[in-house]
């Protein structure tokens, strides 16, 4: 079959887009940015900052810097509770040995104004007889004083006992009988006199129960009565035996002999240096926590400044 021939067909024109005047009139910020040359170039570099940003005042946490002087604050505070607990860590642990405490006595009828030399917070070794007894319940520990001085031993119980055994034993034993045994041991020795409220206790118990005076719980009106009631026995003893009350001077120095207060010592039984390396554990942690707050401090301090700059 022929194909037919046909005039051949005109392409369809397509509209030219016409031109957007708006695409080529320059914004008002760029003819800012050509007035300002200088402005334009800045913000051109890779490191430019927006000038609204750099006009914004920096937002600074106020609170933080006394919440980290707080901590250290309370860091140190418990570094000092601990810092006695560290000294004795770190000292010898060979035993000073102190001797009997029988001894003490004769040594002292001998020489009044000898006293023992009894170093505080020492490992020390030492020996008596027990007198005094008494029990504490928590923890199980035995006290009792050594005869000859005033020197109390704190020694836990001898096997593990509850609660209940524990007051059941301290009622069934008299702490005014004398314990025969011997003491001979090794431990801590602290003076009663730099302690804390640990002990008051201890030497409530004591004073009550058998009239032991410590100079630390003395107070200046108990110490008052106690001198008054002192230079009145001593001049009463003083007529017994010379028939006549004695004078000023006499009545002086015989005060100077009777002691009004005692400084006691406790030694704690098998309480050996070595035995403390749980607090230096904790004095090292809280010397971090203090190094680290103050060097966080300091960097705060410092980018504080520069913005404020």
């Amino acid at each position: 079959m022929a194909k037919k021939n046909g005039p051949p067909r005109k392409a369809t024109p397509r509209p030219r887009a016409e031109p957007n005047p708006a695409a080529h009139e320059p914004s008002p910020e760029r003819d800012e940015l050509d007035d300002l040359p200088w402005l334009s170039e800045q913000l051109n570099r890779p490191d430019a900052v927006d000038p609204q940003l750099a006009r914004m005042r920096p937002r600074i946490n106020w609170v933080r810097p006394f919440l980290m002087i707080a901590v250290m604050v309370f860091a140190g505070f418990v570094m000092s509770r601990f810092q006695t607990e560290l000294e004795y860590y770190l000292s010898s642990d060979t035993p000073i040995e102190l001797g009997d405490v029988t001894d003490f006595a004769s040594h002292a009828a001998t020489d009044p104004t000898w006293v023992p030399t009894i170093p505080h917070n020492r490992y020390v070794s030492i020996s008596g007889i027990p007198s005094r007894r008494s029990v504490a319940c928590n923890p199980p520990l035995r006290f009792f004083k050594l005869i000859g001085g005033h020197v109390y031993v704190e020694a836990p119980m001898d096997q593990e006992m509850t609660t209940l055994e524990c007051e059941m034993e301290k009622k069934n034993k008299d702490p005014s009988k004398v314990d025969v045994q011997f003491y001979s041991g090794q431990g801590r020795a602290i003076s009663l006199d730099r302690t804390d409220q640990r002990y008051t206790a201890l030497k409530n118990f004591y004073e009550a129960e058998f009239g032991d005076l410590f100079c630390s719980s003395l107070t200046e009106a108990k110490k008052q009565k106690r001198l008054d009631d002192l230079r009145q026995v001593l001049r009463e003893q003083y007529k017994e035996k010379h028939k006549a009350y004695p004078t000023d001077t006499i009545l002086q120095e015989l005060l100077d002999r009777e002691p009004v207060c005692q400084n006691a010592y406790l030694i704690q039984d098998g309480r050996a240096p070595a035995g403390n390396w749980t607090y230096l554990a904790i004095f090292i942690g809280l010397a971090l926590v203090m190094l680290w707050n103050v060097y966080v401090l300091i960097r705060w301090s410092i980018s504080t400044w520069r913005a404020l700059r």
